[in-house]
């Protein structure tokens, strides 16, 4: 029979609780939402695939619905560019479309890109001209079916990209040294806790106080 105190039940409940909370936040990822065919709204939309670094950009423009994917815009570098345009109500390919890019950068216009049609319907290719570094906006036009619109894609930054060991790298050291923390966190509460409590039950046996809470615990 081994008697233990209250305190070092409550010391032991509040540590696996603590480990608990660790293995959630450690065992969570982040998801990139991705544009959905059915799911329209008139915000522009972004993501980037995690995996091929491609950025995708939703924009509505009235009765089409434009998509650009496109590699990080990295400073005075050519980026291609590909172009998706379709019937926003039932995402049908347009035929013929004659769509412009507008890159503009602190408020003036720094290239405009006629995007070239490829033999898939609807489906069309742009070569970006080099941009300095720094922020730019996207602006298209969109001339089909005897209609004229215009849209935004929004900002992008122009900046030179991290190769992919270098992030690993990072990746890898931040999730050390947060780890190492973590457990030595962990370790301070354990010794602390059995620390309190090994000096409890002492007091308990010396004194043989019956007002202490006992709880007993068949081994």
């Amino acid at each position: 029979m081994i008697v233990i105190p209250t305190s070092c039940k409550q010391g032991i409940l509040v540590i696996t609780i603590f480990i608990s909370v660790l293995s959630a936040l450690l065992g969570s990822s982040l998801q990139v939402s991705a544009h959905g065919g059915e799911d329209h709204d008139d915000s522009p939309k972004h993501s980037i695939s995690p995996e091929t670094k491609i950025i995708t950009q939703v924009v509505h423009t009235g009765e089409f619905e434009v998509t650009l994917r496109h590699k990080p815009f990295e400073p005075d570098t050519r980026t291609s560019a590909q172009l998706f345009i379709t019937n926003y109500k039932t995402n049908a390919p347009i035929e013929n479309a004659k769509i412009s890019l507008f890159i503009e950068k602190d408020g003036k216009q720094e290239a405009e890109v006629l995007a070239k049609p490829t033999e898939s319907i609807g489906i069309m290719m742009l070569e970006l001209l080099p941009v300095a570094q720094g922020t730019v906006k996207l602006n298209i036009k969109v001339d089909a079916g005897g209609k004229s619109e215009r849209a935004s894609f929004g900002t992008i930054v122009v900046e030179p990209q991290k190769s992919d060991a270098t992030s690993a790298v990072q990746n890898d050291w931040t999730r050390t040294a947060f780890l190492s923390i973590a457990a030595i966190f962990a370790l301070s509460i354990i010794i602390s806790v059995s620390f309190f409590a090994i000096k409890r039950y002492q007091s308990v046996r010396n004194n043989h106080s019956p007002e202490v809470e006992k709880e007993i615990v068949s081994v």
